[in-house]
């Protein structure tokens, strides 16, 4: 994706996700948006993030059995429907860690995964 700065010339935070997978360390930084402006940082262990990959489609997704290395809980799934009593129907990425829940489309997640596997299988100007 293109660098996108502001009028003051800052750069913007642009994606929904941002991953970094450290091959030498086996660790997974990850950026989640917030705004243009700010993210937060979670960094996995490698076969806790692949963990995750494989399973936030399936029923119950990762539900705290996964923690990131400052050993916070991950609940990280997919939902077909919005918050209780209603419940109607969606489509989304529920992740919550701390005191944070973010909702991403299937597609965000879809080109999370797509950037992981990009870098796990080719060389990265940091490696």
């Amino acid at each position: 994706m293109p660098t996108i700065k502001d009028d003051n010339n800052v750069v913007l935070f642009s994606d929904p996700f941002k991953v970094y997978l450290f091959k030498d360390k086996q660790r997974v930084k990850l950026s989640f948006k917030i705004t243009d402006y700010v993210v937060i940082n979670r960094e996995f262990k490698q076969e806790d993030f692949e963990y995750i990959l494989a399973h936030w489609k399936e029923e119950d997704g990762v539900e705290g059995n996964i923690r990131d290395i400052d050993d916070n809980k991950i609940w990280w799934y997919h939902s077909e429907f919005g918050p209780r009593p209603e419940c109607e129907p969606a489509n989304f990425v529920g992740i919550n860690f701390n005191r944070y829940s973010f909702r991403f489309s299937v597609k965000d997640m879809e080109s999370l995964e797509n950037a992981y596997f990009h870098q796990k299988n080719n060389k990265m100007h940091w490696d």
